[in-house]
C-alpha cells in the first residue's frame, strides 16, 4: 500500500509539474512586445546642444515596461525612463540613440536613430516678390526672410535662371534685392527668380519664385459678357489681368495708339463707355449714351464712333472731353460699324435691308436720309454684316456678304470693285492681316486666303488641327498671330502663323477681342 502511495504521489507531481511548465510556456508564448517609438524628429543637431528625448510606450498586454538609452556620443543624464536629456558633443560627428522598451515578461523592443552633429544650414521661411506680373522694362522688389539656429551672419545670393533681367544692388547681407525685367518685347514670358542663402560655415539654403514679364505690345483685350468680366493676356496667352470695373453687359471693344495700351469698352446694360488703363484702372466714364452694341476709334482725331441701337443713330464722340460731337441719325438697324484708319470714313453695315453707308469722321452728316455727305451702298449686297480694312498697309475694302455667302471687294484706292471671294456657307466675321492674309469666320469653320490669290480658300486645319465649334469674333496682331473667341468650347483660341496653338479655358461668351497693336 505504500509504494502504490508513493507511485501516486510522483505520478501527482509530475502532473503538477507539467501543468505549470504548460502554464509557463503559454505565457511565453502569448506576451506581446511592447510598441516604442522615440519622440525625437531632428536629424542634426548642433555641437554642444541639450536636447530632450522622450519615448512613447505602451504594452499590449499591460505590462509593467522599463525603458533605457545609450548614445554613441555625447551625455545622457541618466539611462532610464520615459524622458532624458541628451548632450550633444562639441564635434561634428555621427550618433547613434539607441532606446529599448522591456517589460516584466522580458519582451522587448528597441528604436535606433542616428543624429547628426553639425553646422546646422540656414532656413529660408519666405521669398517673395512685391509683384507677380511685371511689364517689359520694370522692376520688382524681391524679398526674402531666413533663420539661422547658430545666429550666424547670413549672405544672400540672387539671381535669374536665365541670366536674363539686371539687379542692381550688390550681393550681400541685405535681404531685399531689386530685379528689372528685360526691356525686350520679345524677352517677354514667365522667368524664375532664385535666393540662395548662405551662412558663415558655408551651409546654404535656396528658394524660387516664378515672375510673368509681359509686353503691352501684342497683348489682347477679351470681352466675356456672361461673366461680365474685362481681361488682358499676354501675347503668350499669359493671363496679365482683370480689370477693376464692374460692368452688366460689356459687348464691345476699341483701343486707340500705339502709346495707349488700355481700351474702351461699351456696356450694353449700363449704358455706359469706360476708358480702361493699361493696367486695368477705369479712367474715365461716358455715362448715358445709350445702349451701344460697336465702338470703334479713330487713330488720328481720337474720335470714337459709337453705334446706339436704342435710337438707330451713331455718336461721334471727343475721346480728349468724353463729349458727343456729332450725332448721324437716319439708320433703321445698323449692325455694325468700322473706320478706315487711313482716311476716317465710317462705314456702317445693314444687313436687314442691304446696304452700307459710309461717310468721314470729320465732315459726318446730321442724317443719312438726304444722302448728302454719306455714300449709300446698296448693289450686290445681300446682308452685309461686316465691313474690314488693312490697318497699316491695306489695298482692299472686304464686306462679309452673309447670304451670298461671299466676301465683296472693293479696291482702297479707286473704290472700284473687284472680284469677289465665293465659296463659303455663311460668313460672319473678318480680319486682314499686315501680311495681307485674310480670316474669315464661316458658319463652318476658319477659313484664309491671300489677297494676291482670292481664289484659293484654305480651312485653318491646314497651319492648325484645332475644331472649332462656334467662333464669334476673330483678331489678328502685326506678327500674324491670330486670336479666336469660339463661344462653342468657351475658349480663346490662338493660331500662329506656323501653326502653334495656344488655348485659354474659362470663358462663358467672348462678345469682342482688341489687340494692342
Amino acid at each position: 500500500m505504500k509504494i502504490g502511495n508513493q507511485k501516486k504521489n510522483i505520478i501527482y507531481t509530475i502532473v503538477a509539474f507539467l501543468f505549470m511548465l504548460s502554464v509557463g510556456c503559454d505565457q511565453a508564448i502569448l506576451n506581446e512586445d511592447p510598441l516604442l517609438e522615440l519622440d525625437f524628429d531632428a536629424d542634426t543637431v548642433l555641437p554642444g546642444s541639450v536636447n530632450i528625448l522622450r519615448a512613447i510606450v505602451s504594452d499590449p498586454d499591460t505590462d509593467r515596461v522599463e525603458v533605457s538609452w545609450t548614445a554613441t556620443s555625447g551625455n545622457l543624464n541618466r539611462k532610464t525612463g520615459l524622458e532624458v536629456k541628451w548632450t550633444a558633443p562639441d564635434v561634428y560627428t555621427d550618433v547613434f540613440i539607441t532606446c529599448t522598451a522591456t517589460d516584466e515578461n522580458k519582451g522587448e523592443t528597441t528604436v535606433e536613430k542616428i543624429v547628426y552633429v553639425r553646422n546646422i544650414k540656414p532656413l529660408i521661411k519666405s521669398f517673395s516678390a512685391s509683384e507677380s506680373i511685371v511689364l517689359i522694362g520694370n522692376s520688382v522688389l524681391l524679398t526674402c526672410s531666413a533663420k539661422d539656429e547658430e545666429q550666424s551672419e547670413l549672405t544672400y545670393n540672387f539671381f535669374s535662371q536665365n541670366g536674363k533681367g539686371e539687379f542692381i544692388e550688390e550681393d550681400g547681407l541685405q535681404n531685399t534685392k531689386t530685379w528689372y525685367a528685360p526691356e525686350d518685347q520679345d524677352e517677354a514670358g514667365t522667368y524664375q527668380l532664385i535666393v540662395r542663402v548662405t551662412d558663415s560655415e558655408g551651409e546654404s539654403d535656396m528658394d524660387t519664385l516664378s515672375l510673368l514679364v509681359y509686353s503691352d505690345y501684342s497683348s489682347i483685350w477679351v470681352v466675356d459678357s456672361e461673366k461680365r468680366s474685362l481681361q488682358k493676356f499676354g501675347k503668350n496667352g499669359d493671363k496679365i489681368l482683370t480689370a477693376e470695373q464692374q460692368l452688366l453687359k460689356p459687348v464691345s471693344i476699341t483701343n486707340n495708339t500705339d502709346e495707349f495700351y488700355g481700351c474702351w469698352v461699351a456696356d450694353y446694360e449700363a449704358q455706359n463707355i469706360y476708358q480702361i488703363s493699361a493696367k486695368g484702372k477705369t479712367l474715365s466714364t461716358i455715362e448715358g449714351i445709350g445702349r451701344i452694341i460697336d465702338i470703334e476709334v479713330h487713330r488720328e482725331s481720337n474720335k470714337m464712333v459709337c453705334l446706339n441701337v436704342d435710337s438707330n443713330h451713331v455718336s461721334i464722340v471727343n475721346t480728349f472731353n468724353n463729349q458727343i460731337v456729332a450725332t448721324v441719325s437716319g439708320f433703321t438697324e445698323p449692325k455694325s460699324l468700322t473706320i478706315n484708319q487711313i482716311n476716317g470714313d465710317v462705314w456702317v453695315c445693314e444687313p436687314n435691308y442691304n446696304k452700307v453707308i459710309k461717310f468721314n469722321i470729320n465732315n459726318p452728316p446730321d442724317s443719312i436720309v438726304s444722302g448728302d455727305r454719306c455714300e449709300i451702298i446698296t448693289h450686290n449686297l445681300n446682308s452685309p454684316i461686316e465691313v474690314k480694312i488693312g490697318y497699316k498697309t491695306p489695298t482692299t475694302i472686304y464686306i462679309v456678304d452673309k447670304n451670298d455667302h461671299e466676301i465683296e471687294r472693293i479696291d482702297f484706292n479707286t473704290g472700284n470693285r473687284m472680284t469677289s471671294v465665293t465659296g463659303f456657307f455663311l460668313p460672319r466675321r473678318i480680319d486682314v492681316s499686315s501680311q495681307q492674309t485674310i480670316w474669315v469666320i464661316d458658319h463652318n469653320g476658319l477659313y484664309y486666303f491671300h489677297e494676291d490669290n482670292p481664289e484659293n480658300i484654305q480651312p485653318s486645319f491646314t497651319i492648325a488641327p484645332t475644331e472649332f465649334f462656334d467662333p464669334h469674333v476673330i483678331e489678328i496682331d502685326d506678327d500674324g498671330n491670330v486670336w479666336i473667341g469660339d463661344n462653342g468650347s468657351k475658349k480663346l483660341i490662338r493660331i500662329n502663323p506656323v501653326g502653334q496653338e495656344i488655348n485659354i479655358s474659362g470663358f462663358q461668351f467672348i462678345a469682342d477681342l482688341i489687340v494692342n497693336k
